[in-house]
């Protein structure tokens, strides 16, 4: 959230640039309109992307948690090992 805020006053900032340099009629809806665009979109973009970033990094640190617990609890295979391996079993060769 302190994210979308932080670009969304960005947002705004540059919109009051661009109200100040002329490039927005004077006339009040469209200074409202203008600002709401301005400041709305840059929050609600930058919000939307740093919320998917900590989501990813939340499954991502899951992924591992389980990837580990299934590493360290006993009879259980861990990477690179079979299911023979995990339970003490030797593979018979001819």
């Amino acid at each position: 959230m302190k994210v979308g805020l932080a670009f969304g006053a960005l947002g705004l900032l540059l919109t009051l640039v661009g109200i100040l340099r002329g490039n927005v009629p004077l006339r009040p809806a469209n200074i409202l309109v203008a600002l709401l665009l301005g400041g709305g979109v840059w929050f609600l973009v930058s919000w939307a992307v740093a919320t998917a970033a900590v989501d990813v990094e939340n499954d991502l640190a899951e992924d591992l948690a389980e990837d580990l617990e299934g590493a360290l609890a006993p009879g259980k295979a861990g990477r690179g090992e079979t299911e023979r391996e995990a339970a003490g079993e030797e593979e018979e060769v001819e």
